[in-house]
């Protein structure tokens, strides 16, 4: 009887262990599945509309069938992110009122993340994968000069070799309408050739730095929430 008690004990306490470690795992998948932000029925692991870094614009040939063979390959991204500073700290605690799962950091890396994906698509022309990640009027700015580019048969190749620091420089919140502005710092080079492959302007040699400034807005009250480019600036 008492070993039989025993065993018993033991088989309960296995059991809520069993559950406990369940629980955890369902919460890290929660958190760490969305990148800062609520789950969504695509899967989005970065919160900016990407199931994956490079899914559709590191490849092997652009949108237009031009080659990307020779491209020098790049180091992962070196991102320096400042999450807070007092001039954003209350509008942040205010997001983090309304989504309690969003971290500044983790935002910044994604942040960065999306900036290089848009940057690529828009030197490729992939107009199918840029589309969702930016708002009606950038897409309209960035496929006028995509077009420009293609009637006179240009092409530009642009690589990032690293986000040398990227901060939040601005908050904003209006009901549950976020908008976040982050300053860029990056090294970057770029090269513009005609039909004929010939260079026209840059070059891949040439590592040049860049600043801009992003923003990004997102509605945090929406169930399928996704930070979408909506405003560009060069500083």
């Amino acid at each position: 009887m008492n070993k039989d008690y025993k065993e018993c004990v033991i088989t309960i306490l296995n059991l809520i262990l069993l559950v406990f470690i369940i629980v955890i795992i369902w919460r890290l998948n929660a958190v760490l599945g969305t990148g800062g932000g609520t789950s969504n029925k695509n899967n989005d692991t970065y919160g900016f509309g990407l199931d994956d870094r490079d899914k559709n614009c590191n490849k092997k040939s652009d949108s237009r069938g031009q080659s990307t063979e020779g491209v020098p390959s790049r180091p992962p991204l070196r991102v320096v992110a400042n999450g807070e500073t007092p001039k954003t700290a209350d509008e942040l605690t205010k997001i983090r009122g309304l989504d309690p799962s969003f971290d500044a950091r983790l935002f910044i890396e994604n942040a960065s993340t999306a900036y290089e994906i848009i940057l690529r698509c828009f030197s490729e022309h992939d107009r199918k994968t840029l589309k969702p990640l930016v708002s009606a009027e950038v897409y309209q700015g960035f496929d006028q000069v995509m077009k420009s580019r293609e009637q006179e048969g240009h092409s530009l190749r642009t690589e990032i070799i690293s986000v040398d620091r990227a901060e939040i420089a601005d908050v904003e919140l209006e009901g549950s309408l976020a908008r976040i502005t982050i300053n860029f710092e990056v090294s970057l080079a770029s090269a513009l050739t005609d039909s004929a492959g010939e260079l026209l302007e840059g070059g891949l040699e040439n590592i040049n730095k860049n600043n801009d400034l992003w923003s990004f807005e997102r509605d945090l009250k929406k169930k399928t929430p996704i930070w979408v480019l909506v405003a560009t600036e060069s500083v």
